[in-house]
This record gives C-alpha cells, structure tokens and sequence, in this order.
C-alpha cells in the first residue's frame, strides 16, 4: 500500500517524561465512570449484564493453542480474564481504575491476583510476552490510541493476535464524556498498519461496533460477518487496496454460501491506497430483482449482465464508503460479490467534483506550481468534500504531492481527517505548516468571531496562506439571496449553507487584505468563479445533486470542469482567493496570468452540460418528496377558479382562515373569470391576503387553473372550487399523504354540504375515457375509518393538491378541453409518465352541490364531456390501442346518439362527435410527444380504472350494443375480464366489470363540478 508522505505535523504527542497517571485520568477513569450515573449499569447488576466472549474462545484456540498467555486491556472487573481461564487460557489483565480492580475480589474471584493497575500507553511487559491482547470498547478512552497500538504490537509474540471492538465515529450517535479518541475504520486500520499489525475489520452485533482482528506479522486473519472463517460472499482478491466488509441488513450463510440481503443493506468499502482506485463491483443474486446501488448516497449506474448478475463501475475516493443495496422485492441471496480494483490519477476523480469545488481547489494548485511549491505540509481548514453520507474526494487529490492534513466541523472517513468545533483553537503549534488552505469558511464564521478566527489561522500558517470565500463584492449577495429562494420555491426546503452567508453577512475583502498586510504578509487578490456561470451551474445542480440523479450530476460537473476548470477564474467572481504571504514577497507578477484573459462562453458552457444522458426525470422530484423532513410543513398555494360567485367564494375563504396549517406557509391565489358581480373589488377590500388574477371573460377551468400554477411561488398548488368548504385539517392530511406516498398528485375525499355523503373518494374511468366517482353517494359514516391514502387514476379537480413543477411539467390541464374531464386526463397522463396519484380520505372538504349556477347550458357540457372523453383515449393510451379504442369510441359514440332517451342527449353527442374529430389532428400530435416520455405501459395502468366496461350511459339495449361493438373493433381483449352482455330484465347498465363500488348507473354527468369556472 502506496501511503502518503510521513511526515504528520501537528499530531499531539506526549512528551516521555509526562506521567500518565494524571487527576484528570484518574476522574475520567475512577469509581464513578464504572457504576456511576454515565456507565449505564448499576453497580450491583454489572456483573449479571457484562458481555459474553464465548464466541472468541474456539477461534483464538485454534489460531494461539490452548495454554497460551492473554492480557485483557481495560479489565474492568476482570470477567473476561475469568472467562479466558475457564477456556484454558493463561490470562491477565490490566486496568486504569483501581476500584474496578478491587471489585474483581467479589465479582470476578478467579481472575483476583492476576490483575495490575496501569494504563495502556506504557505497558509494564517484557517484549513478545503474550500470545493474545483484546481490548474490548477501551481504544476510543485513551489518549494516545496509536501508541497503545505500538505497545501491543512489541509485547505480542510473532503471529500473536490483537482484537479489539471500538464505535464508529461517523455512526455512533451518543454522546460519551469519557470517549475521548473516537475515530474512524479508516484511522483505525491505518493506525493498525503503522504499528506492524495485519488488520482484518468487520462490524458486528451494531453497525457502529468496528471490531479489529489483527495479527502481528503473517496474512490478515480470516474473518467472515459472523464468524470466524473466510467471507464466502466476498471475493476482493482482485482489488489490491480495497477493503470490502459487510455491515447491516445480512443474515446468516447459507449452506450454498450465500447470505440474504434486505433492502437498505450496506457494505463497507475502504480504499487504503493514497490515490483513487477505478473499482468494478460483480453482484450474483439467486434469483434476478431489481436492484440499486447508492455509493455514499449516491445512486450508481448498475448493468444486468445476465440472470441474476450485476455489474457496476465507479471511482473510490481514498478512505472509507457507504455502498447500500435497494431491492424491488425487499430482499434478496447475495450469492457472490466479487470486487476489481486498480489505482488512477487523482485528477480523473478531481474532474467528477462539483464545479464550484473543483474550480476553486484547482486554482489553488494553480497557485501553488506557479510559485514553485510543490511539496511540502498542508493544513486543509474546512475542506470536507461531501456531506452527512459519505464525502466525494479529498484534499490530497488535488495536491498528491504534498502531506495534507484536513480539519472541518464535519466529519469524515479519511484517516488524515480530523473533525473540531468552528470557533475552537486549532491543535497545532505555531507557523506548523508550510501552507495553509480554507476555502468557503470565513463566511460562516460568525461576524463578531471572524478576526480570531483569522489570527488563529494566521498562527499555524508557516509561509502560505489559501483564502478564498464569497466576499461582499458585486453581485455575490444577490447570487446567494437568488438561489435561496429559488431552491425554497422550488424544491421546499431551505439551503443551510447559503442560509449561513446571508445570516452572518458576506466578510469585507478590503478589511481582510488590511488584516494581513498589517503583519507584513503580502497579499494577491485573484478572482475564483465566474458569477454568471456559478449562478447558471448552480440552478442545474439544485436540480441534480440528489442521490437518484448521482450520475447526471456527475456527467454535468464533470463536463463543465473538462469544458473550464480553472479557466472560470475571471471577474466579476462569486469568490475571490486571497494568496497570502507571510514573508512578504511578491507574487504579484508570477500569478498575472492565472486569471483568464477573456470571458467563456456561455453557449460552450451550455454545450457542455445538453448530453442527453444529463437529462432531469422524474427521480429527483420523487426523491426530494420523500427526503423532506415532517418538521418543515410544505408550502402551499391556494388556487382557486371564480366567475360570478363571490357568495360562494365568502365561505370557501372563511373555511380557509380555520385551517391549522402555518398560514405563513400559505397564498392563496383566484382567478377571477370575467365576473359581473363585484368579486374583484370585494377580495380587495376583505381579502387583501388574496392574490387576484383576471380575466374579461369566462375562461373555463383548464386555463386559470394552469394561470394559477405558473402565477404561484410555492412548491405545491391547492386547487379548490369556490363552493367547497375544508376541514381544519385538509392541509396537513394532504401534505401528509404527501410525504408518505411521494405522490406527485393528492386528491381529498369531498363529501356533500351535511358531511353525510361521499360525492368523490377516488376514480373510476371506463375504457372509452368516462371518468366518474368511486363510492358516489356512499354514506360517509360507513368509510370514516379510512385516512390512509390509497392509489387513484386521478383526483377531482374540486380539491386537489399538486406539485407546482410536476403539474407544469407533465403539462398542466389540456386547457383545449375547456372545462370536463380536465382532471381525469391529467391523473390518467401522470401514471403514464411515471408519477403517481393517490386521494387521501382523510383530507375532507364539504361541497355545495349546484353552489355554482351553469354558465353553460346542459347540451353544451354534455358535448364537451363525449369530446374531452376521446381526445383523452387517443393521448394517453399506447399507440396500437388508441387506435382500436378511438375507432370503437367513435362508433359507440353514434350509438348513444341513435339510442339516447331524450333529444337534447343525441344533439350533445352529435356535436361532441363533431368536435372530437375537429380536434383529433392536434390530439394526435399531443399524443406522439407524449409517448416518448411515457414511462409506464396500459397494462401496468389498467387496474386503476378499475371498470372499465361501465356504461356512459345507462339501459339494456346500449349496454349490450357496447360489448358487440367492442368485439368487432377488437376492443374485448384489452381489459381482463372482457365485458358480458347484459341480458333482458337485468339492472340498467349492469356489467361484469371491475370496481363495483363506482356504479355503473353513475352517469358522466355526475360529478362535482357543475360549471367550467369553479
């Protein structure tokens, strides 16, 4: 293993004359850490809840003979000593605290006498003088870890062997005084290495328990997930560097050799090498699933090579990842895991980086080759490159050359990596580095604490000082302020790092020059990122940087950094880097042409990042629903369409003021559709809240309420009737349903005026598109146990919330249809593209049936409803369906108008078949777009409708007409079961359909919308 340079600046160390048995130890280590109030044991039970080591026994007898000499670290009361004497062992221990040791008389009398009171960084035995050493949860409390490694490596025989179990520091997540040196596997397996002990590493009983089994000298033991032979699973053999070890979510091996994987299963990947390593995982599954791999959060591109097999590439950064396995069918036999690895050039994982990360670390190596420092130490402050999951490179892979250390508030899994408190002294001595590094810190430095801040830097810096940050320079503060907003409309949640700038205030360029020429440094100024470019690549990153879109955001970045890298370094910048100089030279005239000389162009920029693969799906969206947290509630816009019905609208508004949602996380919006009775003027005068848009004539429903949409700031669009009334908690069960499903659409169950009856709970549509209501009519008492949400075609338009950019981007209501099945076809469309719609019966809403007078009269809305219904059927069915189902729809539309009962039925459906065809040309262009975003098949569709051999219209004779047309059309074969004519004296419009529940004697002109503006 290629390690980086040795020298380790900075690692405090204890002088040899300083004893190790301080008061501080003593308190640290004394009566109370073991059955005072921070052990988590009474005193009296502590010998009854110890751990078992039984499992140990067997294989340490195996690798160490019976007879052979342990020493237990951190003996406590000395059980383990007493088990490992009972197992033939000769054993003894050896701890800090002398009243654990006094209590081993009572708790422990057979391992009494053969305790010694020490502590472990100075061990009083002879060297090669033990066989085994354990230190069980004993490394994260002492000082100096790494010389208790040195130390048990010189008393261990010759292919003796050290185990040891400590917390995970990335994992564990409880705060204990006394774990002092909590680190991370990487650290752990390093600082093994350092000391002449061949490491093995596995996590076992806890995800956070790293367990260590190492052996002075000789091959690295043997050790499987939960057991003590060879990983029968994992083959990293062919991976020189990597270290592969399963961690959650495995059961036990099977007798073929493989183990069950859960969904959520993580493996632990650790690249020892200095440099990046291009690995190739190969995954055998028993039986071939879907399956998703995230690397540090981020989703992989995996390749099905043949049944049951997987392939999957990718770059591993130096230190230690998170690889979690997502399975269709929650679970899986993980036969095999074969693992390729081979050492690349830093820059090649440089170039997969955020833009805004590579640039400014690229031009600070820039900086740095044209001074002529190319080697030499290297303090990174604040340089963690990656968040919470797991980071995407490190500093030393962009200076190789150098010895680097890094320090943040965040941490990570790079031994090099230390994590410390922002406004902490740094632990180091004075001028201890050659140069100093830190970029994008000082603004979240508070402002009050910043001159400390940089004195301290300034302190451990030896010549050379990086400092770059978004200063209070044109145009930064407005690009920060944009692009927070932008990301709180957008995607709902608001930006913490930005939130810090903008909170703290940008840090004064001019003062932080004056700073530092006034100890006599010399100070070069260099712009770091073009503000244009930083603005136009930061809204694409808003977009991708989530773990579904994992590759798109690095095929983005990675274009851009390939297409400019460094090269954006030109004002006006979003940053500037500060070349800092503490002898005072100057570098002025070396560095002039590091800046560019002329701008880049946009067009190559956009060039750079329009591949086609870098494409924005559906993932992001649905993966930004369902990570949201419940803390923050959702923003919501109101939208709600209006003609001539301020009466109507006084209620509906008064509903709204009684909701229990934030009301600072609501707008409300109405849009007036030419109304004569005053309705403008009165939301102005009693409800200037309300944001109102106009029409001079009545619009219908598609057209405003797609108005609305574009017209709201907030992620999610509420679309209302202006005669409904919501109950108190309609928004918070919508919003609920919400983040449970990652529905892109959530319909609410609307109930008549009394609350007695259900008027809509979801959707039913027949095969020639006739959308009507489920459970129409149902008493509501009979359902009130049901809140969770359940799938739907669609939601009804009178009370439907919505994901603002999913609604527009799946094109809104087809504001052709005017008013009428606007909602069916919008709910039918979203399942074909992907999404998915649910109604939440928990979220009510009251309506006020004919609240609205008709604007149209009954002639004309049939019409449209027979219209709406076809132009439906051919956009968003599969091509060769559409095409039967629109040649027998058209035929069935000629029947209704012979077998009508009543004259004004056969003249809508005249004038429908009339409008329809008018309309087919358009219709049909709409539906070829649409079907190269399709991303879900009828068949996968087809039991949401579920009736779809319902009737539009009710009656013997037209119900049995329907099935003989459908079978000579072909039509039959297209839902299962297919229809069966209804004999003589059977109910009106009776079929053998599916979804009983939905009526088939609810005709098309039921529903809860009466009129196209409401």
């Amino acid at each position: 293993m290629r390690e980086s340079p040795s020298h380790r600046p900075g690692m405090p160390r204890r002088p040899e004359n300083e004893p190790l048995g301080s008061p501080a130890l003593q308190e640290l280590y004394g009566e109370g850490y073991f059955h005072g109030s921070n052990s988590g044991f009474a005193h009296e039970g502590y010998d009854r809840v110890h751990a078992t080591w039984d499992h140990w026994m067997p294989w340490l007898r195996q690798e160490v003979g019976a007879g052979a000499r342990w020493l237990d670290l951190g003996c406590a009361y000395g059980f383990l000593v007493a088990d490992a004497r009972e197992n033939g062992f000769r054993a003894f221990g050896m701890d800090a605290s002398g009243f654990a040791l006094a209590q081993a008389a009572e708790h422990a009398p057979d391992a009494s006498g053969r305790l010694v009171q020490g502590h472990a960084e100075v061990l009083p035995f002879a060297d090669e003088a033990f066989d085994v050493v354990t230190a069980f949860d004993l490394l994260e409390h002492v000082p100096d870890p790494e010389c208790l490694l040195a130390e048990v490596a010189r008393i261990l025989r010759p292919g003796g062997v050290f185990l040891a179990a400590t917390p995970d520091a990335l994992v564990f997540d409880r705060e204990e005084p006394t774990h002092i040196s909590e680190h991370v596997p990487s650290w752990w397996v390093r600082a093994c290495d350092r000391a002449g002990l061949s490491t093995a590493l596995r996590f076992f009983q806890a995800e956070y328990n790293c367990e260590l089994i190492a052996r002075r000298g000789g091959a690295v033991p043997e050790i499987s997930f939960d057991g003590f032979a060879r990983e029968t699973v994992v083959d990293a053999g062919r991976a020189p560097g990597l270290r592969v070890a399963l961690r959650r979510g495995f059961g036990a091996a099977e007798p073929d050799g493989g183990r069950v994987v859960e969904e959520g299963a993580a493996i632990y990947l650790l690249n020892e090498e200095f440099a990046p390593l291009s690995v190739r995982l190969r995954l055998r599954l028993r039986d071939p699933v879907g399956l998703c791999l995230r690397l540090d959060g981020r989703l992989l591109e995996v390749a099905r090579k043949e049944c049951g097999a997987y392939e999957v590439d990718f770059l591993l950064s130096r230190g230690g990842h998170g690889l979690v396995v997502g399975l269709d069918e929650g679970w899986a036999c993980l036969l095999e895991l074969v693992a390729e690895a081979e050492p690349v050039d830093h820059r090649s994982l440089c170039l997969t980086m955020p833009f805004d990360l590579y640039e400014r670390y690229a031009l600070s190596a820039g900086v740095l080759e044209k001074l002529g420092v190319r080697e030499g130490t290297l303090l990174d402050v604040g340089g963690t490159m990656g968040g919470a999951q797991g980071h995407l490179g490190w500093t030393g892979d962009f200076f190789p050359c150098h010895a680097v250390t890094v320090i943040d508030t965040r941490a990570a899994d790079v031994p090099e990596h230390r994590t410390l408190a922002i406004d902490g002294p740094l632990p180091f001595e004075d001028r201890s580095f050659e140069t100093v590094v830190s970029q994008d810190v000082l603004e979240h430095v508070p402002s009050a604490a910043r001159e400390a801040w940089l004195e301290e830097i300034w302190r451990v810096t030896g010549r050379l000082l990086l400092l770059a940050c978004p200063w209070s320079t044109p145009g930064v503060e407005e690009a920060d302020r944009a692009l927070f907003d932008r990301i709180r409309r957008e995607y709902d949640y608001d930006h913490g790092f930005l939130g810090e700038h903008l909170a703290h205030g940008h840090p004064d360029l001019a003062a932080t020059r004056r700073f530092f020429e006034g100890r006599g440094a010399s100070v070069v100024e260099l712009p770091s990122g073009d503000l244009s470019i930083w603005t136009a690549m930061q809204a694409i990153n808003a977009r991708l940087s989530h773990p579904c879109q994992g590759e798109d955001y690095r095929r983005a970045n990675e274009a851009l950094n390939r297409q400019l890298g460094a090269r954006a370094a030109i004002a006006p910048a979003y940053r500037h880097l500060l070349v800092i100089d503490r002898e005072g030279r100057e570098n002025g005239p070396c560095l002039a042409d590091l800046p560019s000389a002329e701008r880049p162009d946009l067009t190559c920029v956009a060039e750079a990042v329009s591949d086609p693969t870098i494409a924005t799906p559906r993932e992001w969206r649905l993966w930004t629903r369902s990570d949201r947290g419940a803390e923050e509630p959702l923003r919501i816009a109101l939208a709600i369409v209006s003609c001539n019905g301020r009466a109507l609208l006084e209620s509906c508004l008064a509903s709204i003021g009684e909701l229990d949602y934030p009301s600072d996380r609501i707008e409300i919006l109405v849009y007036d559709n030419g109304s004569s009775d005053g309705t403008i003027a009165w939301l102005e005068q009693n409800h200037p809240e309300v944001r109102v848009l106009a029409a001079d004539r009545n619009e219908g429903f598609a057209a405003p309420c797609n108005r609305l949409a574009r017209a709201a700031s907030s992620s999610y669009v509420c679309f209302l009737n202006n005669d409904v009334q919501v109950e108190p908690d309609f928004l918070t069960a919508l919003t609920s349903a919400a983040r449970r499903t990652g529905a892109a659409c959530i319909g609410a169950r609307v109930l008549s005026a009394d609350g007695d009856t259900i008027e809509f709970d979801g959707g039913t549509m027949n095969f020639l598109g006739h959308g009507a209501p489920l459970r129409s009519g149902a008493r509501a008492c009979d359902h009130a146990a049901d809140v969770e949400p359940v799938d739907s075609l669609f939601a009804c338009g009178a009370a439907m919330l919505v994901e603002r950019e999913a609604f527009l981007e799946a094109g809104g209501f087809d504001e052709s249809y005017f008013a009428y099945f606007e909602d069916v076809d919008f709910g039918w469309r979203l399942w074909t593209m992907g999404e998915r719609c649910v109604v939440a019966p928990a979220a009510r809403v009251r309506h006020r049936e004919h609240g609205s007078e008709s604007l149209l009269p009954p002639g004309r809305r049939l019409a449209l409803l027979e219209r709406n219904a076809l132009l439906s059927v051919v956009k968003n069915y599969e091509e060769e369906r559409a095409a039967r189902v629109l040649r027998c729809g058209l035929a069935l539309l000629a029947e209704r108008e012979r077998l009508a009962p009543d004259p004004e039925r056969r003249s809508a459906c005249r004038e429908g078949l009339f409008a329809a065809t008018t309309a087919l040309p358009a219709a049909e262009r709409r539906a070829v777009e649409l079907r190269r975003r399709r991303r879900r098949t009828d068949a996968e569709i087809a039991a949401l409708f579920r009736d779809p051999w319902r009737p539009p219209i009710a009656g013997d004779r037209y119900a049995r007409r329907q099935v003989e047309v459908a079978r000579v059309f072909g039509a039959c074969d297209l839902f299962d079961p297919a229809p069966q004519a209804t004999s003589e004296g059977d109910a009106p419009g009776a079929t053998a359909g599916q979804g009983r529940e939905a009526t088939s004697a609810t005709p098309i002109t039921k529903g809860i919308r009466e009129n196209p503006c409401a």
